[in-house]
C-alpha cells in the first residue's frame, strides 16, 4: 500500500515548520553555536518535489512561503559565513 501524497495544507504546514527551523538555525549560528544541518537539503528537496505534485493553482499558492524559505536559507548561509570568518580571524563566539 502506498502513502497518498501530502495535501496542500500539509505541505503548507511543513513549509512553515522548515522555514521556522531555518530561522532558528540562523539565530543559533549568529550566537556561534555549531549545528548539524545534515538532512536539511534532503528535507527541502522532498518538500519541493511534493509541491510539484500539487495541482498548479495549489502549487502557486505555496509561492510566498517558498520565497520566505529561500530568503531564510540565504540568511542562514550568510550567518554561517559570518561566523566562519569570525572564527578564522580569532574572534570566536
Amino acid at each position: 500500500m502506498t502513502t497518498p501524497p501530502p495535501t496542500a495544507e500539509e505541505i503548507a504546514g511543513q513549509l512553515a515548520a522548515i522555514t521556522d527551523y531555518v530561522r532558528q538555525c540562523q539565530t543559533r549560528a549568529l550566537r556561534g553555536e555549531i549545528m548539524d544541518l545534515g538532512g536539511l537539503d534532503r528535507t527541502v528537496a522532498a518538500l519541493c518535489s511534493d509541491i510539484t505534485q500539487l495541482p498548479p493553482a495549489e502549487a502557486r499558492a505555496q509561492e510566498a512561503q517558498m520565497q520566505k524559505l529561500v530568503e531564510g536559507l540565504d540568511e542562514l548561509a550568510a550567518a554561517m559565513k559570518e561566523q566562519k570568518a569570525q572564527m578564522l580571524s580569532g574572534g570566536g563566539a
